[in-house]
């Protein structure tokens, strides 16, 4: 305690971490590894139930993609019977708000106030 107040720990952003594992941190490492982990268990499942040609990462893993696609990728390779491609979409986190805009206005031009 400093000060006689407890010092509060605040996790990183997943940009800090990707960041890190970029230069080689072993912390940083590891956390990438397990989100491929989750990532790829999800893919898989996708992959599995729709059989899609592409699947599309967007949002904050799409900034970091040079460290998710591949190993996913490899992850993937010899569980599903028809691999997708997997892709990232450059938009970052604009794609929510890009995609929100579309049905706020279907929405509003499909139900008129009277």
């Amino acid at each position: 305690m400093e000060s006689g107040r407890a010092r509060s720990f605040c996790a990183p952003e997943a940009e800090e971490v990707f960041a890190a594992a970029r230069k080689g941190e072993p912390w940083a490492l590891k956390v990438v590894d397990e989100t491929v982990d989750y990532l790829a268990l999800g893919v898989a499942a996708y992959a599995c139930l729709l059989d899609p040609d592409v699947i599309i990462l967007s949002g904050g893993v799409s900034q970091a993609s040079d460290l998710l696609v591949g190993p996913i990728m490899d992850r993937i390779n010899g569980v599903v019977p028809f691999k997708p491609k997997l892709v990232a979409l450059s938009l970052g986190n604009r794609a929510v708000l890009l995609g929100a805009i579309p049905m706020m206005l279907h929405q509003t031009i499909a139900y008129p106030s009277p």
